[in-house]
């Protein structure tokens, strides 16, 4: 359930990466019943997390620098960014 949740978190950023950048068509990640690894679930392919941390992006960053970031890391080999949706602080 945690990991079900880390992803669905972390897939929300989807929204803001898919309008910087068009290859990010199949984005959706899948837990098999018995839980061992994470799989791209249309070409069943093993998925390794490889996540940077923006808890702030959303927030703080306008739409021009969130999407530089994104490509940067991208660039860089991430596959995943992991923010925050509702900042405490706001």
């Amino acid at each position: 359930m945690k990991i079900q949740s880390a992803v669905a978190g972390a897939l929300s950023l989807v929204g803001l990466a898919s309008a910087a950048d068009s290859s990010w068509h199949d984005l959706a990640v899948s837990v098999p019943h018995y839980g061992r690894y994470l799989y791209r679930t249309a070409s069943e392919e093993p998925f390794f997390w490889q996540a940077d941390t923006a808890w702030e992006l959303i927030h703080r960053l306008n739409k021009t620098s969130i999407n530089f970031y994104l490509k940067t890391r991208t660039e860089q080999g991430y596959n995943v960014v992991q923010t925050v949706v509702i900042s405490e602080l706001n």
